[in-house]
């Protein structure tokens, strides 16, 4: 099957928008420094200044006022405003990093098979990234954390998690949630991130040589921006959350919580997440190439238990293990794969000296037959090849392939293979003879698509890694160069070419880089503006609302023991209650109340939120029982003259101490 049938439509456009992406960032930065190919290492470093930052913040939080320990890291905190600008900016730049790690992974199809722990444990990562930025907003609590909380417990109310529903703790009966909701989420502020970081462990558990951390200057730079975007875009925080007030305008966070601009429509809002959750971690399954997986193996017969292909194996799916010679009764070590960890990279191929080891039609002797029909097929051609140059690629070059062969004259001859990693020195030797010289090009150590492959390529022509070539003259007859998307630097360096060249770190344009850049970061805010309504809020909470049943039971129901005996069965049954609303001497809503709970056992809840123009209104609310029925409470509120003002909220809740329904 070919390349064309095996690929998704939808990852060859994503191939495509890629490589034209990575082609415009190679030739600003150059494809040693595109930030593109880091975005993982970069996720994770970004993930440890969050957590540094935290830190640091934590020591001036308090809980019982949230609100004025922020405004007082704000003002009067050394540091303080820039240490939060440190930590809410690099916050939202994880998210574009994670969001092109996701998207790289799947354009270089690392997301099935052997791999969907790392992306399932990636996918969750991206969730329990987002809840902790939820609750860093909430302890801020202002208008912003306000609307945040509200629309949260919305919808775990709607969901059912709660069998009370919590978003009578933001009724405004009293002032401010109570102490414990700021510790819940400052716990889960501080516990997540450890959680991340567990989780990264897992993410990579399955990588040999996982690379955490970008380079130096990535780091540096990075942290440059963040800085400078601080600066430029200090932080600030809205008004002071008010229970009682209808936050009618705020400030908030695109890359977190876009989704409370739907704030009134939660079940939008559980659909919509419900989806993209869904759709994140099913990805592996629903865009599973059709292809499958030629998993390595190797013949035990043949392996001379060398170990360089345990120790060469980018996904540790190698391993060795005791095996006796029946024979000569000798014990020894031999290679073998775990196919449940192998994705078919090949990389174990150019590591075998004995040709045994590889995916089928991978192996160094498959390599070899191939290599010598190539060199054959030239030999019929009647070319003389002492004056030519082989051309050695990988196929994942194809979207390259034009412009090199445009940019390169007739006495260059293109030899393809999968990956460069996995070629022979053997048939690397096979292939220079004839040829004057040999160009290995290979993707960057930080864009490989089998991992890697560059260090394996270049430590096996060096002499640093087994096998290698042995014959100085061949030795130095082949160049390893590196050939990035646009970027045919060091090919254009290597045959004296001039044009497709790149100059990176241009001051023009990596300057437009980085305020672009500085923008994305500073300034992904909305602004949420509505009429001055007011609001009319029903809350309240009544228990002990059943009747008592009670049915004659016949002599042989009854106990024989005269002491037990009972004459009557007697079930207590919750009732229902009907609110109904009055607006102006006129109905204006109506609904019949259940008591809570799955065996509608709980008390009887309300929460009812009606808004109002500003002006003055006769109002009326009736809580009866059901079917009237009797012996049970009747709740009632009559207001004739209730003035509603802009922007606040007037609250009828149930006084206790004096069991009656009161206004705030």
């Amino acid at each position: 099957m070919n390349d064309k049938d095996q690929t998704p439509i939808t990852i060859k456009i994503l191939q495509r928008l890629t490589f034209n992406l990575d082609k415009t960032f190679n030739k600003i930065f150059g494809s040693k420094y595109n930030p593109l190919y880091s975005s993982g290492s970069i996720a994770f470093f970004l993930i440890l200044i969050m957590i540094v930052t935290g830190i640091y913040l934590l020591f001036f939080y308090r809980v019982g006022a949230p609100y004025e320990s922020m405004s007082s890291i704000q003002n009067d905190v050394i540091f303080g405003r820039f240490i939060r600008g440190i930590h809410r900016y690099s916050s939202n730049l994880a998210v574009v990093a994670v969001i092109v790690h996701i998207l790289r992974m799947i354009v270089q199809n690392k997301y099935f098979g052997p791999r969907i722990l790392a992306w399932v444990s990636g996918a969750l990562l991206l969730i329990v990234l987002y809840v902790t930025a939820w609750t860093g907003y909430i302890l801020v609590w202002d208008q912003f954390a306000q609307v945040l909380a509200q629309s949260g417990a919305k919808i775990f109310d709607d969901l059912g998690v709660f069998i009370d529903p919590i978003s009578r703790a933001f009724s405004g009966e009293l002032d401010k949630p109570p102490s414990s909701f700021f510790f819940m989420n400052l716990f889960l502020h501080t516990v997540l991130p450890l959680l991340m970081i567990f989780m990264l462990w897992i993410h990579t558990s399955k990588i040999a040589r996982a690379r955490w951390l970008p380079d130096k200057k990535f780091k540096i730079g990075l942290f440059a921006c963040l800085a400078i975007a601080t600066i430029v875009y200090p932080l600030n925080i809205n008004d002071k959350a008010n229970l009682l007030k209808v936050v009618n305008s705020f400030t908030g966070d695109s890359y977190y919580a876009l989704w409370v601009l739907l704030k009134d429509n939660s079940q939008l809002i559980i659909v919509l997440h419900l989806i993209l959750f869904i759709a994140l971690i099913t990805i592996p399954w629903w865009l599973k190439p059709k292809r499958k997986i030629a998993v390595a193996s190797n013949n035990p017969n043949a392996c001379e238990g060398c170990g360089q292909c345990v120790e060469d194996c980018p996904y540790e799916a190698i391993q060795m293990f005791p095996r006796k010679d029946p024979q000569k009764g000798q014990s020894f070590t031999v290679a073998q794969v775990d196919s449940s960890l192998c994705i078919g990279c090949g990389i174990c191929s150019g590591s075998c000296k004995p040709f045994t080891m590889g995916p089928e039609g991978k192996r160094a002797g498959s390599q070899l037959k191939m290599a010598r029909g190539f060199l054959a097929e030239l030999k019929l051609q009647n070319l003389n090849l002492s004056d030519q140059t082989l051309l050695v690629v990988c196929e994942h070059q194809k979207l390259n392939k034009k412009k090199i062969l445009k940019s390169i004259n007739k006495n260059i001859i293109v030899y393809t293979i999968e990956c460069v990693g996995q070629l022979h020195m053997s048939v690397l030797e096979i292939l220079a003879r004839p040829f004057e010289k040999i160009i290995v090009a290979s993707c960057s150590e930080r864009n490989a698509v089998f991992k890697d492959s560059y260090k394996m390529i270049e430590e096996r022509i060096s002499g640093v890694r087994e096998p290698n070539i042995y014959s100085k003259n061949i030795k130095n007859k082949i160049k390893l160069i590196k050939i990035e998307a646009g970027d045919l630097t060091e090919l254009s360096r290597v045959f004296g070419i001039k044009k497709n060249t790149i100059k990176p770190w241009q001051p023009v344009t990596f300057g437009t880089v980085l305020i672009l850049l500085l923008v994305a970061i500073g300034k992904p805010t909305y602004t949420y503006e509505e009429n001055n309504n007011s609001i009319l809020r029903l809350s309240w909470r009544l228990s002990g609302q059943n009747i008592e049943v009670c049915k004659d039971l016949s002599k042989d129901m009854q106990s024989s023991l005269k002491h037990m005996r009972l004459e009557q069965h007697c079930e207590r049954t919750p009732v229902d209650y009907k609110l109904l609303v009055y607006i102006n001497d006129e109905i204006h809503y109506e609904e019949i109340i259940s008591p809570g709970g799955f065996r509608s056992d709980r008390p009887h809840y309300v929460y009812k939120n009606f808004k109002l123009t500003p002006g003055t209104y006769s109002i009326r609310v009736d809580f009866i029982p059901h079917n009237n029925v009797n012996g049970l409470k009747h709740l009632s509120f009559q207001k004739d003259s209730l003035k509603a003002k802009a922007e606040k909220i007037r609250l009828i809740y149930f006084d206790q101490k004096i069991n009656k329904l009161v206004l705030k």
